[in-house]
């Protein structure tokens, strides 16, 4: 009998903490951390203010002038969304088989999900996924294990991308942020941020990590002070003649 082990991929994505004024700022803070992850510095407030609003996974009508992907454009990142419009619900094995192949692949993504307590029917905060545990990297596993922050504590949430664990409708989500919540059974949101803008194929892989996980809130509410934060550019395959 064969067994085969378990491999585990692990981003290099250290935890951020959200703004939570303007019904929180946790799909800026996931691009946030991604976009360290490529080599830049983005605050929350650039995010919200490129989108013109709120960063949302999805429009809420026709006339929502917010953008998910446009704002990613604008930032010079490459990204691959979930096409959750013409995929067959319930979407959550396809979604999981997704977010799983673009972690393998080295993509962080971030995700969609409803938190006890919150009623929107479609979902109720966002959050970035930057590691997978599997045994087969083909197939979807519901004993297969999702790494991800939910942009309230440094800890690392893991939770197995099983319907009885990860799965839930509107009604039956019973995980609050702490135990990171559900993903929703039927429709899913996600886009995974797969790299920069790079026509002439001349740039290198290059890390970027700051010495704070929080960035100060110049909201009047909050009136934070800027900070200095050290920072430590990482890059990767440079080749020094």
């Amino acid at each position: 009998e064969t067994v085969t082990q378990q491999r585990t991929v692990l981003l290099d994505i250290p935890a951020r903490l959200q703004w939570e004024n303007g019904h929180g700022y946790c799909g800026e803070t996931a691009i946030q951390s991604f976009g360290l992850y490529y080599g830049a510095w983005i605050s929350q407030k650039l995010v919200r203010d490129i989108n013109k609003g709120e960063y949302l996974l999805q429009k809420l009508s026709v006339d929502d002038y917010r953008d998910s992907t446009h704002t990613l454009t604008v930032l010079h990142f490459t990204y691959n969304e979930w096409n959750w419009e013409n995929s067959v619900q319930p979407q959550f094995d396809d979604f999981c088989r997704w977010i799983k192949r673009s972690i393998i692949q080295g993509y962080p993504a971030m995700f969609a999900a409803y938190l006890l307590y919150l009623q929107d029917e479609n979902y109720d905060h966002i959050m970035p996924a930057i590691g997978v545990r599997f045994q087969n990297e083909h197939e979807y596993d519901p004993e297969d294990g999702l790494l991800y922050y939910n942009l309230f504590h440094e800890k690392l949430i893991e939770r197995t991308m099983s319907k009885d664990d990860l799965a839930a409708t509107r009604k039956t989500c019973r995980k609050h942020c702490g135990e990171g919540g559900c993903i929703p059974l039927n429709i899913d949101y996600g886009i995974a941020v797969t790299g920069i803008v790079d026509e002439n194929h001349v740039t290198l892989p290059v890390r970027l990590s700051v010495s704070a996980w929080n960035e100060p809130n110049l909201h009047p509410a909050y009136a934070e002070t800027p900070i200095e934060m050290d920072g430590i550019v990482t890059i990767r395959d440079l080749v020094v003649d």
